[in-house]
């Protein structure tokens, strides 16, 4: 039995909610790792450099990231990006927190 699924988290948030995004399923082994911020957009997500077309997902202003379990300071106005769909996607990757 796999654990990674077909996840679509498109319509888990709306500008303006706050999500957290998993970067792999939690598990003892390697710690919890996540990002949590507000949305400030939805959509296409282009390479910041080129412009070339990457993946349709969340941008969201980071207030929060936990690495292998540990706290990270964020510097205020980091942007990050939240894909809607993961090649090895999991059930709760993505959640709504308000």
């Amino acid at each position: 039995m796999s654990l990674f699924k077909d996840c679509d988290y498109s319509d888990t948030a709306e500008i303006n909610d706050r999500i957290r995004a998993y970067d792999f399923a939690p598990c003892a082994e390697h710690g919890v790792s996540y990002l949590e911020g507000r949305v400030v957009a939805k959509g296409p997500i282009n390479h910041p450099v080129n412009g070339q077309p990457l993946f349709d997902g969340y941008t969201i202003e980071i207030d929060r990231r936990l690495i292998g379990g540990i706290p990270e300071e964020v510097p205020e106005g980091e942007k990050g990006f939240v894909p809607f769909t993961a090649m090895m996607d999991f059930e709760g990757r993505v959640t709504r927190l308000d």
